[in-house]
């Protein structure tokens, strides 16, 4: 008994691999756009919610004019506590309890006045960094009244 192979050739021999290639490529670049894109908004609700938290400290703790920069200093130091705790960081990027990144604005320490806590915070994107993008400012502010 003789078996006879036929073998068929194709002149497309690896199209599929690399067609495969180009797909698996933006593919992982939309995953990780999405993830990282993710991470942001996360971020940015976490730097919302400490300035509301530093705000509140501010608020509740006001009793008559005492030491403003102690007060500033308990304020900010709830603010970085809140962040530290829930911001989702993958290097040194930490926010930092200076008076350029936390700014404490009251006009006094009477009733029915405004505190007013904003914090800029230089966000590093992780994977999309290697495509050039550059870090952006996440900024918030939060206003509590004095009661």
């Amino acid at each position: 008994m003789f078996f006879k192979l036929k073998i068929i050739r194709s002149d497309q021999d690896g199209a599929s691999a690399v067609e495969f290639s180009i797909v698996l490529m933006l593919l992982l670049t939309v995953i990780f756009g999405i993830i990282e894109w993710g991470l942001f908004l996360f971020n940015k609700q976490v730097i919302t919610n400490a300035t509301r938290e530093g705000a509140r400290r501010g608020v509740i703790m006001r009793k008559a004019p005492r030491n403003v920069i102690t007060e500033d200093s308990e304020i900010r130091g709830r603010v970085v506590q809140y962040a530290g705790q829930n911001l989702i960081t993958f290097g040194t990027d930490i926010l930092q309890a200076t008076s350029s990144d936390i700014i404490i604005t009251r006009p006094d320490f009477k009733f029915e006045t405004n505190l007013q806590v904003s914090v800029n915070y230089e966000y590093k994107f992780l994977f999309l960094d290697a495509f050039g993008i550059d870090p952006i400012i996440i900024s918030a502010i939060s206003n509590m009244k004095m009661e």
